[in-house]
C-alpha cells in the first residue's frame, strides 16, 4: 500500500474526501488559517478584487520516504456576481475545505510508482475544478512571483514544484 503522507499542517485526511476512500492513507489537514491571502488587486464598483495565496505543502511518500513541496497558488476574487461581497473569513474556509477534499481525492487513489510531482499536478487540476464550482472565477495555478509562500514543513534540500 502506497501511503502518501502530508506533513504538518498540511492537507488530506483519512475520511475527509469528497468521494469513496482510496487504498492509500493520507493524513494532515490544512485549515483556514493557513490561507494568509493577499490582495493583489484592490475591489471597485461591481465585481472586482483579486486575493491570492502562494501554499508550498509537503507531500511524503509513505513508502518510499521521498518528498517534495506540492507549491500551488489559490487567487479567488474579493467581489463576484454569484456570492457579491466574499469575505476573507469566507474564502479561508472555503479554499481550505475544497483544498483538503481535492488532496484526498487524488492522493487516496495514488497508484503505485506515480510520483509525487504528477500527484501534484493532479492535485492542483482537481482543487480547481472543486473550488471554482463553490466561488465562481476562483483559480488553482502554480505560484507566481511577487506572492510571499506559506510553507510547511519545508528544508532547503527539498525540492519544490513551481
Amino acid at each position: 500500500m502506497l501511503a502518501v503522507i502530508l506533513a504538518v499542517g498540511t492537507f488530506g485526511c483519512a475520511g475527509a474526501g469528497a468521494g469513496p476512500a482510496g487504498p492509500n492513507l493520507v493524513t494532515g489537514r490544512i485549515s483556514p488559517a493557513h490561507f494568509r491571502f493577499e490582495q493583489t488587486v484592490p475591489k471597485d464598483k461591481g465585481p472586482s478584487g483579486w486575493r491570492a495565496v502562494c501554499i508550498h505543502a509537503m507531500m511524503t511518500n509513505g513508502d518510499t520516504g521521498t518528498r517534495l513541496a506540492c507549491a500551488f497558488e489559490v487567487g479567488v476574487p474579493v467581489r463576484n456576481r454569484d456570492r457579491g461581497e466574499i469575505s476573507l473569513e469566507t474564502a479561508q474556509l472555503i479554499t481550505a475545505a475544497w483544498a483538503n477534499h481535492a488532496a484526498y481525492e487524488v492522493l487516496s487513489h495514488a497508484r503505485p510508482g506515480e510520483t509525487l510531482a504528477v500527484l501534484c499536478l493532479q492535485f492542483r487540476q482537481r482543487y480547481r475544478e472543486l473550488l471554482r464550482q463553490k466561488i465562481a472565477g476562483a483559480e488553482v495555478s502554480a505560484c507566481t512571483s511577487g506572492l510571499t509562500p506559506v510553507i510547511f514543513d519545508l528544508s532547503p534540500a527539498v525540492p519544490s514544484l513551481l
